[in-house]
């Protein structure tokens, strides 16, 4: 195999390789139950996505290109949530809140996404009423709370700033 690879390459795989592994144990090691679960949220929702677009004929790699930017802004974010448990060490005692609820989130919003994707491909029969109920609505639920929540705060939502000007 290392006769195959161009010349360089593979000092670039161990440079990535390593970056990667401090990433890792320098912000994802504590909370890495809950990243392995994310992952296999991800893989599952990458393969159904693929799969209802094939199957609907609306497969575009400009989407999955898409998609996978955002997967990939996700652990940003997710490593900056690392951050906010690092800067609240005194408080929370090495505890990684932020980042665990941070992650249980993403890892909700990936399984909703599941649901939708089985729902997409035409065998939605297949998931529990009440599974389908649940986080189809979810998501319309969740802006609804926090456009309440903000108007009770004295952040208005774009169409009121609109009106006002």
């Amino acid at each position: 195999m290392h006769s195959l690879l161009p010349v360089g390459a593979e000092a670039a795989w161990i440079k990535i390789g390593a970056v990667l592994g401090v990433i890792w144990g320098a912000t994802l090691a504590s909370v890495a139950p809950l990243v392995y679960w994310y992952l296999a949220f991800m893989a599952a929702d990458l393969l159904t996505g693929i799969w209802a677009a094939c199957r609907t004929g609306t497969f575009s790699s400009k989407r999955l290109s898409f998609g996978m930017a955002k997967k990939g802004l996700a652990f940003f974010i997710i490593t900056l949530a690392h951050g906010i448990d690092v800067s609240f060490w005194f408080v929370l005692h090495d505890m990684p809140l932020f980042q665990s609820v941070t992650l249980c989130a993403y890892a909700c919003g990936e399984f909703g996404s599941i649901v939708e994707n089985i729902e997409r491909a035409g065998f939605g029969d297949a998931l529990p009423p009440v599974l389908k109920k649940l986080f189809l609505s979810l998501e319309k639920r969740l802006e609804n709370a926090v456009d309440t929540k903000l108007d009770q705060i004295g952040l208005d939502d774009e169409e009121k700033d609109k009106k006002t000007k």
